[in-house]
């Protein structure tokens, strides 16, 4: 995953996840992304973590949930 200001486009960090990403929430250096797990045929199903990932410092926290949060805007 890359994450990148949208003003002027410079990188912020780049992180490889264990499993797919189903969405992504941001709030001024926090990056959450949902994990999404996979099925015995290896097919896309719901969401098994969150990864919320400082993109000042690069600290990364995984927690294993179903549950979606939402981050203030």
């Amino acid at each position: 995953m890359v994450v990148k200001n949208t003003s002027p486009g410079a990188e912020l960090g780049r992180w490889t996840l264990d499993n797919p990403v189903m969405c992504l929430e941001f709030a001024e250096t926090w990056l959450v992304a949902c994990e999404a797990g996979r099925n015995s045929l290896g097919e896309i199903g719901e969401q098994v973590a969150l990864v919320a990932i400082n993109v000042e410092t690069g600290y990364i926290n995984r927690v294993d949930t179903p549950t979606r949060i939402f981050l203030p805007t």
